[in-house]
């Protein structure tokens, strides 16, 4: 059971609390998203670029990444890009940006992105895709861990 435990983390703690990683660096638009996301019983992992961001996944593994796409450093198109080169392509990106032409959506969805959210941020439509989101991968993890587990010896 350790090596399932080292794969997926607590489940069950998982579950009653998935930590989101939101990477933006305006602290008002953290400060924003954490209230609306904690409200919700979500764990909130802050970073304030690129950098910070693909540490904070190495050490967290979290449910979700929200991350701003226009970042000082690593910008949030090659920030997610380097997570899912990293191997966290189970990780779900929602990108978060003021950027709303087709050439940035396009690019968010090329470097793994799986939802794009303009800013300003419409809070109701945020906290609805981050709670879809969040439960399917919940989901998936579970289906996983049953996979490892053997029946006689759990």
């Amino acid at each position: 059971m350790s090596n399932v435990v080292s794969l997926f983390g607590d489940t069950q703690k998982y579950e009653e609390r998935p930590v989101v990683l939101l990477a933006d660096d305006d602290p008002s638009i953290r400060l924003m998203v954490r209230h609306v996301l904690e409200s919700e019983d979500f764990d909130i992992i802050e970073a304030a670029d690129g950098l910070e961001a693909i540490k904070a996944v190495e050490k967290h593994h979290p449910a979700l990444i929200l991350l701003d796409a226009v970042m000082p450093g690593i910008d949030g198109f090659t920030t997610c890009q380097q997570i899912k080169e990293k191997g966290y392509t189970d990780i779900p990106v929602m990108m978060i940006t003021g950027l709303d032409d087709d050439a940035s959506v396009e690019r968010a969805y090329e470097v793994g992105a799986i939802d794009f959210i303009t800013k300003p941020i419409k809070w109701a439509v945020l906290k609805h895709r981050v709670k879809s989101v969040v439960a399917k991968v919940i989901a998936e993890r579970k289906v996983k861990l049953l996979a490892y587990r053997d029946s006689l010896t759990g």
